[in-house]
Order: C-alpha cells, then structure tokens, then sequence
C-alpha cells in the first residue's frame, strides 16, 4: 500500500486480480468492405440488473465492461477485459478478497491499459450507525485500485440495497482520455438549497460531473461544476449523466436536467468551470420571483419536454448527438466545436471519427458497406473506426434487453490470411501478436506470421 499526499489516495494492492479468462466466443468473416472482421461477444456471462456495453480504448488496443451476474438470488458485478493482442475476454471480480457479492464496475480504459470505474470501499452508512461497503470512484492499473479524490459535498447515497450497492447511486470514474491523465466521473452529492420552478427550496442530492487530472506531483487534482447560486444553475433534481471526455481532457459531454426535469444535451467545460445546454430552451431568471422559467423560440413558457444527450466527441473535436425540442422534433447530428459546422442524419447517432460515422446499428456516413449484423448496437469505437464496441441482446420474459458486450474488431482482408488451423513446430516461423508479443506457434484471432497479417478460427 503506498499513499500519495495531496489527497491521500490509496492504492490498494492484490485486492484485484482476474478470476477466469475465456476464449472469446468469435466468428471471423469478410464483409462487403474488404475487411475480415471477428466479432467478440461476452453473451456466455449472462446479465443481471445492470449490464455495459463495452467501451473501447482509442487506440482500439483495449475494450471494458461490466455486467451484473444473477446466481442464485445474489447479482454480483463483474468487470470484462478484451486485449486486442490475444482476443481473450478476462472476468474480474473481487471473490479473492471476500467481498463475493460486491464486485467492480469498469467504466472505460486508456491506450495504455489503464482501467477507470469504481469498487466497493468499506465505510460509514448514511446514518452514521455502522459501516458498509460503498462505491468508490478509482482506477485500476498494475493489479491495484487507486481510489480517486472527493469533491467536500460528497454524499453517501441513500439507498435500499441491502449491501448498500445500488448501482444507481453509484460515483464512479466514467471516462478516461486516451493518455491517461484526466479522468472525468460523475459524484453523488448533497445540496440544500436548490430552487425549483415553483420557487420552493429543496434538499436534493443528484449526479455532479467531476474532472481528475494527473498533477506534475504525482497526486491528483479534482475539479467539480458546483452551481453554488440559482443564477448560475441549470440543473434539475437528477444532475449531469457523463458519456465521453474531450482527448485533451477539456470538456465532459453528456446530459443533464432543467429546473423543471428537461434532459439536454451538455457540455462541462473544465475552462470555464460551468455546465452549459449545448441545445435547448432559453432559460430565463425572473428576478421578481427568484425563479427561471424555460422560454420555446416564440418567448413563450415550454409545455412540452425536451429530451437529448451528447454521445460522443471525437479526436477532431466534433460531437455526436441528438434532441427532441419542445416543438416534437427530432434532430440527430455531428457539430465540429471549432469551427460550428454540422451536419444531419436520418438516424441517431452515436459516434464517430469525422469520415465514419455510426449510428446504433447503422453507419451513416463513410464506407456503408461495413457489416453490423452481427453487434445489435454500436456506441462507440477507435480512432480509426476499425473496432466497433457496443451491445449485443436476447429476449426473456419482458421482451428484448441489451444484455452482454460484445464488439468487431476489423483488419484489411489484403493483410490477413484465413485458415483454419496452423499446425508449426516451435521456432519454425516468427509469430507475434499484433501487439509484438511473440509466440510459440499461432492463437485464435490475429497473428502475424512472418510479417503478414493472419486470422486463425
């Protein structure tokens, strides 16, 4: 155990390891884009109540999720890790240090590895009578947690979870950028004095979003978007959902609620230190009646509800997104941050790299000849497009449900070799992954053999 001074944040070791690695269940082919893609699902994990789709590293080396796991009666959470360079999904969880019923939650995962999310900490239940585990917002990196800094209106979640776990009352580390040194996440506090448009005070607690950033020291430095004054606030009685950080770590962008229960397309802006609608009504303070109200285009009061979220920024800085108005439009988009350019679809979007772009189970823009059959969603993907990460689903008694992870990985049909099987004698051939890890003699998904790219099924 080692602590760091600025916040004392402990790294706590060997209190993680992964408890079975699994072959992924994959099927290779070629699609109409000349490229031999692998699909890779996790449906073997089952679900529980709460399950993620993955999330893939930017450099596509990387992809994580997390999924509760219904047996007998108890729904622990599990982390999932596929590595491009072996194709193998690893299951985590935290049996080896007797927390069977607590788990983790991965969120997302850095180039070089590094996993943000949150597990389970002993500590004070919400009416100072015992203690109990709780979520604690950290990262995992070389077999370890490190717990991340608390905003001071941190608020112990009220929960009627038994264990104290509700995943819905969770703070975790949501999202990392691709080096690893800012981490945005979103924290369940306390606030007393929220105004709603009915001009009554409150006592809420909701979601704030968070940016951790790597100090020079070593520590980690945390920057909260308190709305401290109702002139300043936008929020709602939920808060701010996180979907995906800027690469250079500047802007969070994701939802939030209005005053009156709105959810819009946001942006935190760590520049500014305030959260904005990217879209949505005019809000209005009238200051002779200490109250905002939400205007449509003609100056009137909204009757009806938006409802919106950014998906997506990519390395380019364009964002991915979509809202109903207060009008009944529907509007799916991309918008550059720079220059303000847009452009519209048909269908709703869900990420991109400014060629590519995705919608749910659709591409809407590039090559359409890239084959999604077999992931039911797409939400996000690598930099170059070539991993595509989302969701796949079957059906129980409620009907359809995203249920367990799954993505593609694509290569160029032109660097791979299809085969079956290769049978070779130790040090006959120079076989890696496509990492550059050397091997004895070829595995299940990508090798390269002698310099050429090669699909083993």
């Amino acid at each position: 155990m080692k602590s760091l001074h600025t916040f004392i944040i402990a790294a706590v070791a060997l209190v993680l390891a992964p408890t079975s690695a699994m072959a992924a269940d994959d099927t290779v082919k070629t699609d109409a884009s000349g490229c031999v893609s692998v699909v890779y699902e996790a449906e073997n994990l089952g679900y529980g109540d709460f399950v993620s789709i993955f999330r893939v590293s930017c450099n596509g080396k990387y992809a994580v999720a997390s999924t509760g796991i219904i047996d007998d009666g108890a729904s622990p959470y599990i982390g999932v890790l596929w590595t491009a360079d072996d194709g193998e999904m690893t299951v985590f969880n935290a049996d080896n240090y007797g927390q069977e019923s607590k788990g983790v939650i991965f969120c997302d995962v850095s180039n070089d590895g590094m996993i943000v999310g949150a597990h389970p900490v002993l500590g004070l239940n919400s009416a100072g009578t015992g203690f109990e585990y709780r979520w604690k917002p950290a990262y995992y990196k070389d077999g370890a947690w490190t717990n991340l800094p608390l905003p001071d209106k941190y608020a112990i979640a009220t929960s009627e979870a038994s264990d104290g776990l509700d995943i819905a009352y969770a703070s975790v580390a949501k999202r990392v950028t691709p080096d690893g040194n800012t981490i945005a996440g979103e924290i369940y506090i306390a606030d007393d004095n929220i105004r709603f448009s009915d001009n009554s005070l409150n006592s809420v607690k909701r979601f704030e979003p968070v940016i951790w950033t790597h100090n020079d020291s070593g520590d980690w430095d945390i920057q909260t978007f308190y709305q401290d004054t109702q002139e300043d606030g936008i929020y709602g009685n939920q808060g701010f959902v996180v979907y995906d950080i800027s690469h250079d770590g500047t802007k969070v962008v994701g939802s939030c609620t209005s005053l009156r229960g709105d959810w819009l397309p946001a942006i935190a802006d760590a520049e500014t230190g305030k959260v904005s609608w990217h879209v949505g009504p005019e809000l209005t303070y009238l200051s002779s009646e200490n109250r905002f109200v939400e205007l449509d285009r003609e100056g009137n009061q909204c009757e009806e509800w938006w409802d919106g979220m950014i998906n997506c920024i990519d390395a380019n800085n364009n964002i991915y997104y979509y809202y109903n108005d207060g009008d009944g439009n529907y509007y799916s988009l991309s918008e550059n941050l720079d220059t303000g350019d847009k452009e519209y679809y048909d269908n709703t979007v869900a990420c991109g790299n400014g060629d590519l772009v995705i919608g749910l189970n659709k591409i809407l823009k590039g090559d359409k000849t890239i084959d999604l059959a077999d992931i039911y969603t797409v939400i996000n993907m690598s930099d170059d497009g070539m991993v595509l990460a989302g969701g796949g689903y079957d059906s129980y008694d409620y009907g359809y449900e995203f249920n367990y992870p799954m993505l593609i990985q694509r290569v160029p049909a032109d660097q791979t070799t299809g085969i079956n099987s290769v049978e070779t004698a130790p040090g006959e051939d120079k076989i890696y992954t496509i990492t550059g890890v050397r091997l004895n003699q070829p595995q299940k998904g990508i090798n390269i053999i002698n310099g050429r790219k090669v699909i083993v099924k």
